[in-house]
């Protein structure tokens, strides 16, 4: 069973990230300050109900490596000697956001796991939150790091600008994986992956193949695009500087705007 409580927030995003994503609770404690379960609700039993399989985890979690061998026994071992530091959080539907490892070492350990509820549905701010939490304490690989980033922007929303910069890679990086998965070579991709060839290196493996069968011009991206993508990095900056908007720019960003809809319309369709 789990001891669940419910909050109504956490804490806000990292100050590494905040100037790009509004707070997500401005003046909110984090959760590791709340002194005791009883200024907490519980949550509904029924909401997370016992699961043959154990709790699952949500995609944004899963899009992190789990930890194993020496370091997973170690954290085992540090549950049962000093018990759970640090809470669970779950999506709202019940779904592991972050704290996968925390999960399967308290089940390892024996320990009762204790959980909290992250109230925020935005996928978008959900994906930079769980983004955030684990590369503050995580060693990526650059693969894993570009793939991550790839996975934010396209399933998630998160514009290429702010995915690269919570990875801490660059938005060319971001854009050179497009190409490397596009390619739809797996083998590469899982190399980059496990840290076997840098996403530079796979980068250009794919280049290389593409030019000897005579495919080179695929790799460059049609004009408009390439137009489009570098306007979006402007975009972004402009709006990261918190700068006044003029009432025209927001007419042509509005015009703009409906047109781009329409595109994500027919792609769609």
């Amino acid at each position: 069973m789990f001891k669940i409580f419910r909050k109504a927030q956490l804490s806000p995003l990292p100050a590494t990230i905040a100037e790009d994503t509004p707070s997500i609770a401005p003046g909110s404690p984090p959760a590791r300050e709340i002194a005791s379960a009883s200024q907490l609700s519980p949550w509904p039993p029924e909401a997370v109900a016992a699961r043959p399989g154990g709790v699952p985890a949500h995609p944004l979690a899963d899009l992190f490596p789990l930890i194993e061998g020496e370091a997973f026994d170690a954290l085992v071992a540090s549950i049962k000697r000093e018990g759970q530091h640090d809470p669970i959080t779950l999506h709202p539907d019940g779904r592991i956001l972050d704290g996968r490892n925390r999960y399967r070492a308290c089940l390892a350990a024996g320990v009762e796991p204790i959980c909290e509820e992250y109230a925020e549905t935005d996928p978008v701010k959900l994906a930079q939150w769980v983004a955030a939490k684990n590369m503050q304490r995580r060693h990526l690989t650059d693969g894993q790091r570009v793939l991550i980033a790839v996975e934010l922007t396209e399933k998630w929303g998160v514009t290429v600008g702010t995915a690269a910069k919570q990875m801490a890679i660059s938005t060319r990086s971001v854009r050179r994986a497009r190409v490397v998965i596009a390619d739809g070579s797996s083998n590469v991709v899982q190399l980059m992956r496990h840290g076997k060839i840098s996403p530079a290196a796979a980068y250009e493996e794919v280049k290389n193949r593409r030019k000897a069968s005579g495919q080179a011009h695929q790799i460059k991206a049609p004009a408009a695009d390439r137009a489009l993508a570098k306007a979006f990095d402007m975009i972004e900056k402009a709006l990261a500087s918190g700068e006044p908007i003029s009432a025209d720019m927001r007419r042509r960003a509005a015009s703009i705007g409906a047109q781009l809809s329409k595109f994500g319309r027919e792609a769609a369709a």
